[in-house]
């Protein structure tokens, strides 16, 4: 079987099939991590909820190599970004050890940390929180038509 790099995006034919990039939710820049903390407390996958706080060294190599990637593209990628503008429930311990959602709200990833500030970015605020802002239903007040009409495009770009 060939390896594959995340490098080779920037060259080769995959490179001429990514005209669009969607993100929902996406926390380039961090998220709130205070409830998570919580949950994961000093289990191994602690590292990996320090990883997506706000400022952490990961997500700022992680944006400065994927800048460098769509650089180096040697064209337009177009990409789209849907942020959430609701808060969600952050996760308890229930007396039993088990968790729910039944916490305060917070608002997970803000636009500020959502947004890669891209040329050729286009921002939708999404009336969900994030465990529901890429559960697309078909309503007025909901990104739906955007996102379908972006896809849409790309599919017919091919044709």
């Amino acid at each position: 079987m060939e390896s594959w790099d995340i490098s080779d995006i920037s060259r080769g034919p995959l490179n001429e099939l990514i005209l669009q990039i969607i993100f929902f939710g996406a926390p380039h820049k961090g998220l709130n991590t205070d409830a998570l903390r919580t949950l994961v407390g000093g289990q191994p996958s602690a590292a990996l909820v320090n990883d997506l706080t706000p400022g952490s060294g990961v997500l700022v190599n992680l944006n400065e190599m994927f800048a460098e990637k769509l650089a180096r593209a040697g064209r337009d990628v177009k990409i789209l970004t849907v942020v959430e503008r609701l808060p969600t429930k952050t996760v308890v311990q229930n007396p039993d050890g088990s968790w729910t959602r039944e916490g305060p709200e917070i608002l997970m990833v803000d636009r500020t940390s959502g947004v890669l500030n891209y040329g050729k970015e286009t921002i939708l605020e999404a009336d969900a929180n994030h465990s529901q802002i890429a559960k697309l239903y078909n309503s007025e007040s909901n990104v739906y038509y955007d996102v379908q009409n972006t896809i849409t495009s790309c599919v017919a770009a091919y044709k």
